[in-house]
């Protein structure tokens, strides 16, 4: 997450959340994390995706900014 960031700094980790395994082996798991933008706003963004049990492989299903942001 932090290389592609455009001021790789700016990364504070906020939470990270990990659900039980569901029936077929996979669990979702999110993070919320702040970093400035290219205009310097400093947002708020959840990164989430599902980890498969059998053989711990992630699959990132997205990236989604938060609706407010801190100035």
């Amino acid at each position: 997450m932090k290389p592609t960031l455009l001021f790789p700094a700016s990364f504070k980790h906020v939470e990270t959340r990990v659900e039980p395994t569901d029936a077929s082996g996979v669990r979702r798991i999110s993070m919320d994390y702040m970093a400035k933008t290219g205009s310097g706003i400093t947002t708020g963004s959840n990164a989430y995706g599902w980890l498969k049990e059998d053989g711990c492989s992630v699959i990132l299903a997205g990236i989604e900014a938060f609706k407010f942001d801190f100035r």
